[in-house]
């Protein structure tokens, strides 16, 4: 990507391999007033015009359930120097609300989510593209007490969708975005050791030409 506007970074990995926590924790190290992030669970098409019993159906962890192109044209407005409207998503009933949240642009961005390397519209906006390899067994263990905590279902709903959802659409589309990633984490274990190396990558963008000329 072009050195002009903000500078994007992709956090991408598995599910429950640490990506929104890698995400907020670098806002939170950086600063929010310097940082917007931009989570793929906001993301998520809006079920409202089929049953219930149809939603549980869907396959969540396929491409075809994300927006990407809104995603990929938020993000393109937010590099443009655009504020972006979304949509808040109830996960519990699979739908987008009423309620909208403003996403200002910053000078760095951070994109997370599942497929943000393994989409091409998203991967070709990014400036730096991080992957978390975090070990199958961990992540597991994260989705399943997220989906009971946070998303209203129960152990064995959620056992169920890993298994027929999330194994085999990991090996098919996510696994496959590392393959383009500049730096891959190898779990979550590492988020702290390389913090250091992601702020110096993504601080860059921030310093001023008067702070290069002095430095």
């Amino acid at each position: 990507m072009s050195s002009h506007g903000p500078y994007c970074a992709g956090i991408a990995g598995g599910t429950g391999s640490g990506k929104t926590t890698l995400a907020r924790r670098l806002r939170d190290l950086l600063g929010a007033d310097s940082v917007t992030v931009i989570e793929a669970d906001w993301y998520y098409r809006d079920l409202s015009h089929i049953s219930a019993q149809e939603r549980h159906l869907v396959n969540f962890d396929h491409p075809d359930a994300l927006d990407t192109d809104l995603m990929a044209a938020h993000l393109r407005e937010l590099r443009a120097g655009r504020a972006v409207r979304v949509h808040n998503y109830d996960f519990t009933t699979h739908c987008r609300t009423d309620s909208v949240f403003e996403l200002l642009p910053r000078p760095l961005i951070i994109v997370e989510g599942i497929l943000v390397l393994a989409c091409p519209a998203l991967a070709a906006l990014l400036d730096l593209k991080v992957y978390i390899d975090e070990q199958p067994d961990v992540r597991r263990a994260r989705r399943m007490l997220r989906d009971c905590r946070e998303r209203g279902r129960t152990p064995e709903m959620s056992a169920l969708q890993y298994e027929r959802d999330v194994l085999p659409m990991h090996a098919r589309f996510v696994e496959s975005g590392k393959k383009n990633a500049d730096l891959i984490l190898s779990s979550s274990a590492d988020t702290d050791r390389l913090l250091g190396v992601l702020r110096k990558a993504l601080i860059r963008p921030l310093v001023t030409p008067q702070d290069e000329a002095s430095s």
